[in-house]
């Protein structure tokens, strides 16, 4: 078969691109086939990513395994900033996590956002990530920020990951630490209408008068979040008024 580009679109050749497609889908038979017709393992589409991004995206194990005993390079970065590594960790694939860093892999990367791997696993909720992050691994910052000044609790507060804000605040990430626009993780957790989460980081005694950049604190927040009485919030004025 003629090995010729796939699409105008893209910098695959077809090849390469049936190699991709069955890294996405672990079907290392057929990799092994295109290995041996002499298929370039390291090929990268137009957003560079390579086979090794597509199975550790997806949680393959088998797939993972074989292209690591072929390619050495298991740090490259797509056009996002996105490793294999980071992959993992923002798909909750703690296997696929466990053999990248069994295989060399850097762990204090991030992505163009300044996503790390802590950052990426508590966004999205993956607990047993953050377990295996924070028990095995050295040098790894619960408070480290992103570009925009975010922490780890931030992001799963903004994003309503009620297991990962308690599991991220009984490990000691910083409870009160401010964004660039002056939101601490009470803010996000307001604005988005995450009563659970505010209610939970209220507990840690924190300051809920605080104001962000545009001099709003959390209950000020509350309505756009569609908390829509402050009696929801156990620690406002109107909520005291009942007890």
């Amino acid at each position: 078969m003629e090995d010729d580009l796939v699409s105008e679109d893209d910098i695959l050749l077809r090849s390469e691109k049936e190699f991709h497609d069955a890294a996405r889908r672990n079907d290392t038979e057929k990799m092994h086939e295109l290995l041996k017709r002499g298929v370039d393992i390291k090929a990268k589409n137009k957003i560079d990513r390579k086979a090794l991004h597509w199975a550790a995206g997806m949680g393959h194990e088998e797939a993972v395994r074989m292209l690591l005993d072929h390619d050495t390079e298991v740090d490259q970065d797509d056009s996002f900033g996105m490793n294999a590594l980071l992959l993992a960790s923002w798909f909750g694939h703690l296997k696929i996590l466990q053999i990248l860093v069994a295989s060399g892999a850097k762990l204090n990367c991030e992505n163009k956002k300044g996503l790390n791997l802590v950052h990426c696993a508590a966004q999205r909720g993956h607990v047993p990530v953050l377990e295996f992050i924070m028990e095995d691994l050295e040098d790894i910052r619960l408070d480290r920020t992103d570009k925009s000044g975010r922490t780890a609790l931030h992001l799963a507060a903004e994003h309503g990951q009620l297991e990962t804000v308690e599991f991220l605040i009984g490990s000691g990430c910083g409870h009160g630490l401010k964004d660039k626009e002056l939101n601490a993780a009470l803010h996000l957790a307001a604005k988005q209408g995450h009563a659970g989460v505010l209610q939970k980081i209220v507990e840690t005694g924190v300051d809920v008068d605080e104001k962000n950049v545009d001099g709003l604190t959390a209950l000020h927040l509350c309505a756009d979040g569609g908390i829509t009485t402050a009696s929801s919030c156990s620690w406002s004025p109107a909520a005291a008024s009942t007890r």
